[in-house]
């Protein structure tokens, strides 16, 4: 994505510095969305595959950086070990209002943030709200756990002529144990000179649950609302109850909905139906048809495939896919798919399904999936043609 798209977010970001430092209001969506495809730029010129990136909104971070806004950039864990340093797993941004954006990686970075950007009045609170604000920032790094404060969150000791010595942590409500504690020393003016993290954190065992019905029909209400927008019947959505996509993709829910002209008389189009995934965001994402984005969402949730073991289960997820999109269609068990590694590193793997139609029909699908050297999915095709007789 060039830098070119996005002049219309950069001529709006300058004004966030000039309101920010006499309001404390929150930001608009259009500031936000702007932000947002800058960090999403500066992942892109890292040459990684793409994260799930959010927003990271906190009343005591707006009011302590009126003039920056903060995100976190997640990866699947399948990719963490092909990401250069210093990304991680999940990696908090800020964003300047002139729209320079900081990898929050490294305690000097902590440091030179607050020398840059922290507006918080003086005294007592201000070294207390520096401890807060690293806190929230450091535990935005694990998105797995929830955390909670202890009653005693802060304590400040002197620290001789300099400053203070700024003390607080977190503690794991959900998904494991442990905590993140942060130890700031701070100037006379309550500036941090440098910020240790210590993180004691254990996951949980992690435990496969069934989406409640109270979260299928929410999901289904979401996939409605799309259809709705974009011109296509609601009343056909079904929930899609698959154990393999669910554990595969934790958090979201599969539906299949309508994807072209019912009336057709090509089976690829007749009998054919969208999947429709709700993720964590709870937002209805079309995979197949008009506004599909398979290659995108594949490369952000599943993750590089590095290794053929890793590219078959990618193959996998695909047949499965394109099977339920298909439910006119009965498909027979598939052979080994055929691999080819390729000179220039990338691996391309091919697998056909032959499946039986309305009367008997014999149609073959044919799915090829490309893996450049990182693992990234960088192309992929489908074709469902009638079998030669």
């Amino acid at each position: 994505m060039s830098v070119n798209k996005f002049l219309v977010w950069l001529i709006a970001l300058p004004a966030l510095a000039v309101g920010a430092a006499a309001s404390t209001a929150a930001p608009t969506a259009r500031e936000v969305l702007g932000s947002e495809l800058l960090v999403k730029e500066y992942l892109e010129k890292l040459d990684v595959p793409p994260a799930r990136v959010r927003p990271l909104a906190d009343g005591l971070l707006t009011r302590a950086f009126p003039d920056y806004l903060f995100f976190v950039a997640v990866y699947p864990q399948a990719a963490v070990a092909d990401l250069p340093e210093p990304l991680k797993a999940a990696n908090v941004f800020a964003v300047a209002a002139d729209g320079r954006v900081k990898l929050l990686a490294k305690s000097e970075d902590f440091v030179e943030l607050f020398k840059v950007g922290f507006h918080h009045e003086r005294g007592e609170e201000r070294c207390k709200a520096a401890v807060r604000v690293t806190l929230l920032l450091l535990k935005a790094r694990h998105p797995e756990y929830q955390f909670t404060w202890p009653v005693e969150e802060i304590t400040l000791t002197p620290d001789g002529p300099r400053g203070k010595v700024g003390v607080g942590k977190v503690v794991v409500k959900e998904g494991g144990t442990g905590a993140i504690e942060a130890t700031l020393t701070l100037d006379r003016n309550c500036d941090p000179i440098k910020v240790v993290e210590v993180v004691t954190l254990k996951p949980g065992k992690a435990e496969f649950t069934t989406p409640t019905a109270t979260e299928i029909a929410a999901a289904e209400k979401v996939v409605k609302v799309y259809l709705g927008d974009v011109k296509l019947t609601a009343e056909s959505v079904k929930y899609l109850d698959d154990p393999l996509l669910l554990r595969t993709f934790r958090g979201s829910l599969f539906f299949v909905a309508p994807i072209a002209d019912p009336d057709a008389d090509d089976p690829g189009s007749k009998g054919s139906v969208n999947v429709v995934i709700v993720g964590p965001d709870a937002k209805a994402q079309p995979l197949f048809g008009k506004g599909g984005h398979f290659g995108s969402w594949f490369n952000t949730t599943f993750g590089p495939a590095t290794d053929e073991r890793r590219v078959k289960e990618g193959l996998g997820v695909a047949v499965r896919l394109l099977e339920v999109s298909h439910p006119t269609l009965t498909f027979d068990p598939s052979g080994d798919p055929r691999i080819t590694n390729e000179e220039d590193g990338q691996r391309l793997i091919t697998t056909r399904r032959v499946a039986t139609g309305a009367g008997g029909k014999k149609w073959v699908l044919t799915i090829r999936l490309r893996f450049g050297k990182r693992g990234r999915l960088i192309s992929w095709g489908w074709w469902l043609k009638p079998e030669a007789s």
